[in-house]
C-alpha cells in the first residue's frame, strides 16, 4: 500500500506562529494546478504500481480550491495511480471559507475526512495566533461538519502560546469530546514568523514552561476521560479512528509527494520539491515529454540516497517485530553496536529486549519529576534536588553498563539520561515516553542497543 500527498501552498493570510511553506497570491492557482498535473503524469511510476490507500490535500489552505477542483484533482490521482476503494482522503480546511455552500459541494466529492485547523475558539486567542477567523465561525463548522455527514473529522487545536488561560483551554477541549480524532500542538516558536517578532519587541510573552505542561497535563487528563487513544505524540483519536496517512508514515510505508515543498519516500530514497511556486510552475511549463522531465527534473527537487544502516534505522523505527529478525541484520552490517534514532519515534517500536540511552537536559526532566507527584509517590523540594536523584541513578547505571557491556554511557556535561527499558512491555514503555513528554521532545537523540 503507499499513499500521496498533495501540497496546496495558498492561503489567504499567512498566520502569525506558521512556517509552513504557503503562499498569499492566490492568482497563481491555475498555473499551479496546471503543473501539478505534469508532474502527476511524469512520476506515474513513483510508486510501483502500489495501490493508494491514503490521499492527504495539505497545505497553505487546501480549501482555497473550489470543491470541483479538488474532485478534478482526485480524478486526476485516481486516473494515474489508482485509489483502492476505501481510500481515505483527507483534505485540511480553514473555518474562513468553510461556508455552508463550500460543506454542501464538498460532501458531493470523494473526500471522507476533514481536517479542520480551528486552534481556538476563543477570539483573543486567534488574535494572538494570527488567524483570519472567529470563534463563531468555528463553532459553525462543526456544525456543518456534522450536518453534512462529515463524520470522519479531525480539529487542530494550539495550547502553550501567549495569554492563553487554563480555563480557555479546558473549554476548547470541551467543545470538541465528540469528535472523532483531534490533533494538539504546543506552540513551537519560529524564527522568521510574525509571533516571534512580536514576542521578541515584547508585545507577547510566553508561558512559562510550568504552564505549558500543565497545559499538557490538562490535554492527557481530557483525553482519557473521554475515551482517546494517544496513539501519536500530537494525536488523539477515538478507537479505530486514527489517520491512516499519518499512520503510513510511521509504519515506513512508501509515500510520494506533489507540488512544491512535498516530500516523497520510497523505501531506497528521500526526495523534497522546491519550495517556490513560481519557479515549480516555470519549469515545468517548459516540460512536455517524459525524456524531458528526466533531464530537468533535479532543478524542482533534492534527493538524499539511504545508506544500508538509514535503510536499517527506517526499518526499526517503524517495524514492531525487529525484536526476532534483527541478529541476522545486524551481522549484514559487522556487528554495528548502535542504532542512532529520533527518541521521539522510540515508543513506537522498542521490544523489552532493548535499552534506551536518552541524551536529553537533565534539568528539563528533573523539573518535570519535581512537579510530578503521582511518580512513585516521589516529592521533591525543587528540580534541583530531583537532578541530584536522577544524576545518582545515573551514575549507578552507567557504572552497571560499563560492567556489563565496556560501554561508557555518560556524556560530558549535564545531558545524559538512561532508561532501562528491560524489564518493562510495550506499553510501559510507551506510558513512560508520553507522560515525560517535553522531556522528549527536548531530546537530541536517542541511543537503542541490544540487550
Amino acid at each position: 500500500m503507499s499513499s500521496i500527498y498533495i501540497h496546496i501552498p495558498f492561503c489567504a493570510a499567512k498566520c502569525g506562529y506558521c512556517n509552513f511553506f504557503s503562499v498569499t497570491d492566490l492568482a497563481l492557482q491555475e498555473q499551479y494546478l496546471a503543473a501539478l498535473f505534469k508532474e502527476m503524469r511524469f512520476r506515474a511510476d513513483y510508486l510501483q504500481g502500489q495501490p493508494i490507500d491514503t490521499l492527504y490535500f495539505g497545505g497553505g489552505t487546501p480549501s482555497v480550491f473550489s470543491p470541483e477542483t479538488i474532485e478534478q484533482i482526485i480524478r486526476q490521482i485516481d486516473t494515474i495511480f489508482h485509489l483502492k476503494p476505501n481510500a481515505e482522503i483527507t483534505m485540511e480546511t480553514n473555518p474562513n471559507n468553510l461556508y455552508e455552500d463550500y460543506f454542501k459541494r464538498l460532501s458531493q466529492t470523494s473526500v471522507n475526512r476533514l481536517s479542520i485547523g480551528i486552534q481556538s475558539f476563543f477570539d483573543e486567542n486567534l488574535h494572538v495566533l494570527g488567524r483570519i477567523h472567529n470563534g463563531k465561525q468555528a463553532e459553525f463548522c462543526l456544525e456543518l461538519a456534522q450536518k453534512y455527514r462529515f463524520n470522519n473529522l479531525s480539529i487542530d487545536l494550539m495550547y502553550g502560546y501567549p495569554l492563553l488561560t487554563e480555563n480557555q483551554w479546558i473549554e476548547n477541549l470541551k467543545k470538541v469530546q465528540h469528535v472523532n480524532h483531534i490533533s494538539c500542538y504546543s506552540l513551537s516558536l519560529e524564527p522568521h514568523s510574525v509571533l516571534y517578532k512580536q514576542v521578541g519587541v515584547g508585545k507577547y510573552a510566553l508561558p512559562t514552561e510550568e504552564n505549558v505542561l500543565n497545559q499538557y497535563d490538562i490535554l492527557t487528563s481530557f483525553a482519557k476521560e473521554n475515551h482517546f487513544i494517544h496513539y501519536e505524540i500530537s494525536n488523539f483519536c477515538k478507537p479505530d479512528q486514527f489517520s491512516r496517512h499519518n499512520t503510513a508514515y510511521w509504519q515506513n510505508k512508501p509515500y510520494l509527494g506533489l507540488g512544491t515543498a512535498a516530500h516523497s519516500f520510497n523505501q531506497i530514497e528521500r526526495q523534497w520539491n522546491i519550495a517556490d511556486v513560481k519557479t515549480y510552475i516555470e519549469v515545468l511549463s517548459t516540460i512536455h515529454t517524459q525524456q524531458q522531465w528526466e533531464n530537468t527534473k533535479s532543478k524542482l527537487s533534492e534527493k538524499e540516497q539511504l545508506t544500508s544502516t538509514m535503510q536499517l534505522n527506517e526499518y526499526a523505527e517503524t517495524h514492531p517485530e525487529i525484536d526476532a529478525e534483527i541478529d541476522e541484520t545486524f551481522k549484514s552490517l559487522n556487528n554495528s553496536s548502535h542504532l542512532i534514532v529520533d527518541s521521539r519515534l522510540a515508543w513506537f517500536f522498542i521490544p523489552k529486549s532493548f535499552k534506551v540511552f536518552l541524551r536529553t537536559d537533565l534539568m528539563v526532566s528533573a523539573h518535570r519529576i519535581a512537579n510530578d507527584t503521582k511518580r512513585k509517590n516521589e516529592k521533591y523540594s525543587s528540580k534541583e534536588e530531583a537532578a541530584e536523584v536522577i544524576m545518582a541513578r545515573q551514575a549507578s547505571e552507567n557504572k552497571r553498563y560499563m560492567d556489563l557491556y565496556g560501554v561508557d554511557c555518560s556524556i560530558p556535561s549535564n545531558y545524559n539520561l538512561i532508561i532501562d527499558t528491560s524489564e518493562m512491555t510495550p506499553d510501559e514503555v510507551a506510558e513512560l515516553i508520553l507522560y515525560n513528554y517535553d522531556l522528549w521532545l527536548r531530546s537530541e537523540g536517542g541511543y537503542i542497543k541490544r540487550d
